[in-house]
Formats: C-alpha cells, structure tokens, sequence
C-alpha cells in the first residue's frame, strides 16, 4: 500500500513538473521589427559604419545576433561590446553567414528578428563604429512576452531607432 502511494505521488510529481516545464518553454514566437537610421554625417572622408544588434539577457549574458554588417573582417573586433559578447566565438565558427550583411549607406534600414526565447525581458544591443568616426552603443530593454514599442533617441552614430516587439502565442 505504502509503494503504491509513493508511486503515485511521483508519477503526480512527474506530471506537474513535466506541466510547467512545458508552460516555461512553450512561450510561443518574438518578432521584432527595427528601423534603424544611419545619419549622414558630414564627415571628408566618409566611411559607411559597421553595425551590430544583438540581444542579451537582464543578467547580461549573450543569446544571439541578430544583425552584423561590415566589410572587411578583419575590423570587426572594432565593435567592442559585440565582439567581446558574441563576435570573437561567431566569428571563428562562421556562425555569421546568414545574419551579415555589407554596410549600408545613410538612411533608414530595417531589421527583423523572430525567435522562441525563455526569457520575459532582454536587452537589444546596437554598436555603430565607422572608420576615422565616432562610435556610438545604446541597449534597450525589451519585454519579449508582450507587445509593445520603443524609440531609442539618435547619438552621434545612429538616428532615431524604432523598435517593434510582437509576441506571437502558441495556439
């Protein structure tokens, strides 16, 4: 009778536990959506600027890049916060391949980002270095479970950026 109860309380043990694993990672789908926008600068000469966007957990730790644009490799070490978070390890295991991109002139770009991720807030990075230019870094907070809108103010490097997140529920 004992080992039948003892039984019993694990396999409900088992079920509640198998449960909240399965709300804890079924969060379901984040877009994000950025208008990034690179100012012209008057600047003699003028280099197109390196960029890169990655996401962070509110501890700091890397998850992912969503965007790296350059042109020669060899500089991409310039992007300090990148490349001291992510770049170094990416970079060596062409990780890169399918989020590069060349730099791009001055105006407005956009980025989309759509990923299954644990956590309910994340930090949005965005590095902007140009050659014989400034460098400018800004990271946002983003809730990732709701939707929602950002505006990160223009620096130096980069205009106004808009950030769009939309959580998309599992059915």
């Amino acid at each position: 009778m004992k080992l039948a109860h003892l039984l019993f309380l694990l396999c409900l043990l088992l079920m509640v536990s198998v449960k909240a694993l399965a709300q804890k990672t079924d969060g379901g789908q984040t877009k994000i959506d950025i208008k990034l926008n690179l100012p012209k600068l008057d600047a003699h000469p003028y280099h197109k600027p390196f960029v890169a966007v990655w996401l962070e957990t509110k501890e700091r730790s890397a998850i992912e890049t969503i965007a790296i644009w350059y042109d020669d490799a060899e500089w991409l070490k310039d992007l300090r916060q990148w490349w001291r978070k992510l770049g170094r390890k990416q970079h060596a295991s062409s990780q890169l391949d399918g989020i590069s991109g060349a730099t791009q002139k001055p105006g407005v770009h956009h980025i989309e980002w759509q990923g299954s991720l644990l956590e309910d807030h994340a930090y949005l990075n965005f590095e902007v270095v140009r050659e014989e230019g400034g460098r400018s870094y800004h990271r946002e907070l983003i809730q990732l479970k709701t939707t929602g809108s950002y505006t990160v103010k223009e620096d130096h490097e980069f205009g106004e950026i808009e950030i769009q997140v939309n959580h998309i529920a599992n059915p």
